[in-house]
């Protein structure tokens, strides 16, 4: 069924897309890119998915940010290693966007850096993809 957006619901099958299922991608595709990423959410749209999911933070300046956790860890060549951990990371709201963007991942993927909410949307937009975020 489908929310029709004045109350009532759609219950004709013939009105619901995708044969009833959505085919939604993670927030990471495996080891092909870091979550989160445009090499990520790219992957996913080129594999066929219906939906691409992101997870958004927000910036010091108010950029929102493609992020999963309240943060990013770093290695000792200060590049993006791991999940967000106090113990060497920094909040993402305490950052400016243009630092956020300026960071690599680690060597596993060398070259890939978080992007923003408008990257995210303008790869679903070019591949026919649902956006699908949390917060």
């Amino acid at each position: 069924m489908l929310y029709k957006g004045n109350g009532e619901l759609n219950k004709n099958s013939v009105d619901i897309p995708f044969g009833g299922f959505l085919h939604i991608s993670y927030s990471k595709i495996g080891s092909y890119a870091p979550a989160n990423t445009k090499a990520c959410f790219e992957t996913a749209s080129f594999l066929g998915f219906d939906a691409i999911k992101g997870d958004i933070q927000v910036s010091a300046d108010n950029v929102l940010i493609m992020c999963h956790d309240a943060g990013y860890s770093f290695d000792e060549n200060g590049k993006i290693a791991t999940n967000y951990n106090s113990s060497n990371g920094t909040l993402i709201r305490s950052m400016q966007s243009a630092d956020i963007l300026a960071l690599e991942h680690s060597l596993f993927n060398m070259g890939e850096h978080p992007c923003t909410v408008d990257d995210y949307l303008y790869i679903c937009a070019k591949w026919g993809k649902i956006p699908f975020v949390t917060i």
